[in-house]
């Protein structure tokens, strides 16, 4: 059998990948493989530079920030419950949600209906200039842990968490616990205000060999950003939905439980233009 080179392997890969990009209006595409990069290539004008929109993958970031702070013992465990770090929560039965059911979407906190009417609390949620007032209004409708629902508004009340557990604005945990440490470059997190709150169940720009860098950075071993065990928690599978783990998809096919299209409300953010925060 004849052993193709590795060259003439990636000028095909190159190849299949240009009528990929084509087809799917996919911008850029990174392999590493053993901690290196063997392979990148991108199209329609993108280039190494190019901070690129991970939307979804922003979740398991602040999954891995999350990890962060329960190993420097800012938050005391991922079944701490958010009451003691939501202050408005305190004394209410949504201060019983705890931070592992906001990462795996199981809070059991309401569901906006998808509408496009500017007096509606989904828009405001995610076009408005204080997201968080939003997220706080929420109303609890089932038992934490036991529904799944995937929602920005998890993930806007997680990073809350996270600042106040922290005493720092997300920014900054960014920066401090993943990006400096990982020896990553700059990223950009959507804010709803000059100033005011990171939009995490939205948007992170970043660079695809940055974004390898944090990959990178968790998989080894000797840099210890997270307690021992928590990547396999993140992957395993949750009670309220097998095709989601704590922040993360788990790789399986479409189904009810991860469907494979967005609503018009998701594709409508795209439309708004708020204030980014520079980070590191």
């Amino acid at each position: 059998m004849v052993q193709r080179r590795p060259n003439a392997c990636l000028e095909s890969l190159r190849r299949d990948l240009s009528s990929h990009f084509e087809k799917h209006q996919r911008l850029g595409f990174l392999i590493g493989r053993n901690g290196k990069v063997v392979f990148e290539d991108y199209a329609a004008g993108a280039s190494q530079n190019t901070q690129f929109n991970v939307f979804g993958v922003h979740l398991g970031i602040v999954g891995l920030l999350t990890g962060t702070l329960i190993r420097d013992g800012s938050i005391d465990s991922v079944d701490a419950p958010v009451s003691r770090y939501i202050s408005e929560w305190a004394g209410d039965s949504r201060g019983q949600i705890s931070v592992r059911q906001l990462l795996q979407m199981s809070s059991g906190l309401e569901k906006f209906a998808d509408t496009f009417s500017p007096f509606a609390r989904a828009l405001r949620s995610e076009l408005g200039s204080d997201v968080l007032d939003v997220s706080l209004t929420l109303k609890s409708i089932s038992k934490p842990g036991h529904s799944f629902y995937y929602s920005g508004r998890n993930v806007d009340l997680l990073v809350h968490v996270l600042e106040r557990a922290s005493g720092m604005r997300y920014t900054d945990i960014l920066s401090n616990n993943l990006l400096k440490p990982a020896n990553a470059g700059s990223a950009l997190v959507w804010l709803d205000r000059p100033g005011g709150h990171a939009e995490a169940g939205r948007s992170l720009y970043i660079r695809l060999p940055d974004l390898y860098q944090l990959v990178k950075a968790f998989v080894d071993p000797e840099q210890r950003l997270v307690p021992e065990g928590w990547i396999d928690f993140m992957k395993s599978p949750s009670l309220a939905n097998p095709h989601f783990g704590a922040g993360v998809w788990l790789g399986l096919s479409a189904s009810p439980e991860r469907p494979n299209v967005q609503s018009a409300v998701q594709h409508a953010v795209d439309l708004h233009a708020n204030e980014y925060d520079d980070i590191f």
